[in-house]
């Protein structure tokens, strides 16, 4: 949510994609107090149809994509050990974190960039890279 209010108060226009309605409407609000301008999305990011179609929609209202900046994941039943990670939910993980967060963002937006001329992509980890997290078998930080 920072760095959406930090490049909309640079005058970026602002899509808010989220699986949390509340939590994206909230982001949104504060935008649009701010003066700048932000429409929200409901997207599962383990959904690649759903990527895929959110995707086009957002291309059809905003017209291009200069920044990608993809800050969307989850760590769902695996905050503990490798060893006791919770092979059904396992996959949930790497569908949005990598599937879906990175790699289809990535795909759809990249050949709009092109035919643009350009644009710039941008991923970070949501958890890790902010906190040590002890009981987290996957670090991720910044350099």
């Amino acid at each position: 949510g920072e760095t959406a209010k930090l490049m909309a108060a640079s005058g970026a226009k602002i899509a808010i994609w989220d699986i949390n309605d509340e939590a994206g409407a909230e982001r949104v609000a504060e935008i649009e107090a701010k003066g700048g301008e932000a429409k929200y999305y409901h997207v599962n990011l383990g959904d690649r149809q759903a990527i895929k179609e959110t995707f086009e929609q957002f291309i059809q209202d905003f017209g291009r994509i200069d920044i990608l900046f993809g800050n969307g994941g989850g760590n769902w039943g695996n905050r503990k050990p490798v060893t006791e990670f919770d092979d059904e939910k396992f996959p949930i993980n790497i569908d949005v974190n990598l599937h879906g967060g990175t790699y289809m963002l990535a795909k759809m937006a990249i050949p709009y960039m092109i035919k643009q001329g350009g644009g710039s992509i941008m991923f970070t980890s949501v958890s890790s890279s902010l906190a040590f997290m002890p009981s987290s078998s996957v670090k991720s930080s910044f350099s």
